[in-house]
């Protein structure tokens, strides 16, 4: 494979939690922020990063969809969902979270295995490979990976060995799962060059045993959520280069710090610029 081809742009968003504090067509938040990615493409990056917003690919969405039990019935949730998918034009895969397999979700999790085939799974866009990988979560919302979910893990890295490089997609962060370990070490040796994942509510960006990671902020409206979560993130793989910028939904711009003590290094921490080779 000759990784010089590799030009791709991707949307990743996460923890919309459909049914919490829900409002109604253009006025729900989760609608606006559909909105924004279907205008970036054309727009400028910020200065430092350079280059214009490619149309993506893709969007995924790294898990929480729809809320927990104590929001509106898994019906009223799923049809907020119809409603929201309806209106892009643009390709959107799923990640399971906590609250599709705990809460009372049960017409998303049929829609989900009959589009997916099950908890996960994996595709291939751009000549990059992509594996959504589904976890368990205990009471406090500690995820794992299960067996069944790691041997699927396994059989994916190797269909992608010596094809393409591949992006683990996630709900709970790699280095927060309660049996990371166990994931990595099946990672160790594979061509994964980027994991994504939500779950925190809140962006960042750090590296485990060489592989790049970003946590999404998330896109819903809670008081107890901090200002500094509401981003989904742009990410472009060019050549053997990514590269991936937060932008705020909230404030309609990229993520420039605002409200973090020093918001231009934190602007920059919450970017991420790595270069992969095999």
């Amino acid at each position: 494979m000759n990784y010089n081809k590799v030009d791709l742009t991707f949307f990743a968003w996460s923890d919309a939690h459909l049914g919490y504090a829900q409002c109604s067509g253009a006025d729900d938040i989760r609608a606006a922020a559909i909105e924004q990615m279907k205008l970036l493409p054309g727009r400028l990056y910020p200065e430092d990063v350079g280059g214009i917003v490619d149309s993506p690919g893709f969007i995924i969405h790294c898990g929480d969809i729809v809320d927990g039990e104590k929001e509106p019935s898994g019906e009223i949730k799923f049809a907020y969902f119809q409603n929201l998918i309806s209106v892009l034009d643009i390709p959107h895969y799923e990640v399971l979270g906590n609250h599709e397999i705990t809460g009372n979700n049960r017409q998303f999790m049929e829609y989900f295995l009959k589009r997916y085939g099950a908890k996960s799974y994996a595709f291939t866009n751009g000549n990059i490979g992509f594996i959504a990988l589904a976890g368990e979560y205990d009471e406090f919302e500690r995820g794992h990976i299960p067996d069944s979910e790691m041997d699927f893990l396994e059989k994916s890295l190797m269909s992608y060995k010596d094809k393409a490089p591949a992006v683990l997609l996630l709900h709970s962060p790699l280095n927060e799962l309660q049996n990371s370990n166990a994931v990595i070490r099946i990672l160790r040796g594979n061509k994964i060059i980027l994991s994504i994942a939500g779950h925190k509510h809140r962006p960042g960006i750090f590296e485990i045993e060489g592989i790049p990671c970003i946590n999404i902020g998330h896109c819903r409206n809670h008081p107890c959520d901090t200002e500094f979560g509401r981003s989904f993130y742009v990410i472009r793989i060019r050549g053997a280069e990514i590269t991936a910028v937060p932008w705020r939904w909230d404030k309609k711009d990229w993520e420039r710090g605002e409200g973090w003590s020093n918001p231009k290094d934190i602007a920059e921490q919450l970017r991420l610029t790595a270069k992969w080779s095999f």
